[in-house]
């Protein structure tokens, strides 16, 4: 599980399997992740909030979403219980409840480090928020819902594993934060590369209209 050997990669590794006690629910996609019930959901946020990203950097390789701080808690606003994101991106993103945790993979992470070796707030914020935090979670999902709902199973999983590869596009690294929305479908996703579609708009009429076909490399 890709999830769960992400955690390995810490100093001290974390052993996600040590701290479940039951799983409750497994996402569609891997930005959905794992639901599960703690075993004891303390023990499992003060290794979390004290791993480092190495062995050698003594940096702590999760910012917590202090929720004190304006953007911290919008972008934790589908976060149930204590928020930590893992340093980099893609990043873990980890949902820490005394009775239901969650981990999953934010496509997005925008927290860096600065020469100093502090965590800082990066502009990919931008797009995840409005797309991983609002397209996926209150667009998408309830649209496969409804899919499942009122279609039968035959028509209504095809449609959202449709959904399923579909994103917002914003401004971000990957379009050199181009002032430009529209929607996006993963055509394939492969461990190197992944091949996407996109149509997007740089006005509120959309007569700059563009269809782009992308084939980006990835884990090289």
């Amino acid at each position: 599980m890709e999830i769960a050997a992400r955690f390995y990669r810490f100093s001290p590794a974390i052993r996600l399997e040590d701290h479940i006690d039951q799983v409750t629910d497994i996402g569609r996609t891997i930005s959905e992740g794992v639901f599960f019930k703690p075993k004891d959901s303390l023990k499992f946020r003060m290794e979390v909030a004290f791993t480092k990203l190495d062995e050698y950097s003594g940096i702590r390789a999760f910012h917590w979403d202090d929720r004190k701080v304006w953007v911290y808690r919008l972008a934790a606003l589908a976060t149930d219980g204590e928020g930590y994101r893992e340093i980099g991106q893609p990043s873990l993103h980890i949902a820490i409840g005394s009775d239901v945790c969650n981990v999953h993979i934010d496509e997005f992470g925008f927290f860096g480090l600065d020469p100093n070796g502090l965590p800082y707030l990066g502009p990919e914020s931008i797009r995840h928020i409005a797309d991983e935090l609002g397209y996926r979670v209150y667009v998408r999902g309830p649209l496969i819902k409804l899919l499942k709902f009122g279609l039968p199973d035959a028509i209504a999983e095809p449609a959202a594993k449709l959904l399923d590869a579909t994103y917002l596009v914003a401004p971000g690294a990957s379009n050199r934060y181009e002032k430009r929305v529209g929607i996006g479908v993963k055509l394939l996703d492969r461990k190197y590369y992944d091949l996407r579609f996109e149509y997007t708009c740089g006005n509120i009429n959309c007569s700059d209209g563009r269809y782009m076909l992308n084939l980006s490399l990835k884990n090289i």
